[in-house]
């Protein structure tokens, strides 16, 4: 990209986040040079991002971390269709099977409920000297 062992000063990369589907831009902060290699991290507020290889992230266009990649705009341009269909598809699969542990929550619960009013009922009707089961009239519940 440039011949300089330093980023260019306000270079932008593209930081996108799949799982929340959100993109942004990002500078590098501060570049480290040692045995040949360059490490960067990046600026503020992706700042915990780093040390990663400067030189592979310029060569290769992109590097990852964690549900994250950063990459060069040119990079972002080509592949933004592609990475926003499966983002959606990953976060639409997400929410479905949260749907489905919460229907499995709520029948589980729901089971206990009616067990526990169950309980309950036979319970009540055994101190109140009522017929165990069936429908009671008026008139046997104000006897009672």
């Amino acid at each position: 990209m440039h011949d300089s062992p330093w980023p260019e000063e306000e270079e932008q990369w593209v930081i996108w986040n799949g799982s929340y589907g959100i993109v942004d831009t990002v500078t590098i902060s501060r570049v480290e040079v040692g045995s040949g290699i360059r490490n960067a991290w990046l600026a503020e507020p992706y700042h915990m991002v780093g040390p990663f290889s400067l030189d592979e992230l310029e060569t290769g266009g992109q590097i990852s971390f964690a549900a994250c990649i950063v990459m060069s705009r040119q990079r972002w341009q080509e592949e933004q269709t592609a990475l926003r269909r499966e983002s959606l598809e990953k976060r639409r699969q997400a929410q479905k099977e949260m749907f489905e542990e919460f229907a499995r929550y709520n029948e589980r619960r729901s089971q206990r409920r009616s067990h526990f009013r169950q309980f309950n009922e036979k319970e009540q009707r055994e101190l109140l000297n009522l017929p165990l089961e069936g429908a009671l009239e008026a008139s046997q519940i104000k006897a009672a």
